[in-house]
C-alpha cells in the first residue's frame, strides 16, 4: 500500500507538513480516479474523501493501494464509529468528523 500509515499523533504533523488537504465531494464516483490523479499531478499529497461521495468506503478501498508513495488518504464527514472503523479498514490514514459524541 502506498498510502502513509502513521500513528495517531503523527497524522496531524504530516498534514501540517504537507500544507494542504484536498477535500473531495462529488456526486459521480466514476470520476473520482481522474480527480485524484489530477490532484496528485498538481503536487498535493493529502486527500480527504467525504462520506457524501457515493460508495465512499469502496472508493477509499480502491484508491488506497494505488496512490503515489507518500500520499496521505483520509475520510471526511464521518459521523459514527461504524463508519470510522470501515474507512480505517479500507485504508484511510485519518478520519474527520463534523461532530464529537463521546
Amino acid at each position: 500500500m502506498s498510502v502513509i500509515s502513521a500513528a495517531r499523533g503523527d497524522v496531524a504533523a504530516l498534514v501540517e507538513q504537507l500544507g494542504v488537504v484536498a477535500v473531495i465531494r462529488m456526486k459521480d464516483p466514476a470520476k473520482l480516479r481522474a480527480v485524484v490523479d489530477a490532484i496528485a499531478a498538481g503536487g498535493v499529497r493529502a486527500l480527504e474523501v467525504t462520506m457524501t461521495v457515493p460508495r465512499a468506503v469502496d472508493m477509499i478501498r480502491e484508491l488506497a493501494p494505488t496512490l503515489p508513495p507518500g500520499f496521505l488518504l483520509g475520510a471526511g464527514t464521518v459521523i459514527d464509529a461504524a463508519t470510522a472503523r470501515a474507512v480505517i479498514d479500507a485504508g484511510a490514514s485519518f478520519v474527520v468528523s463534523p461532530v464529537f459524541r463521546p
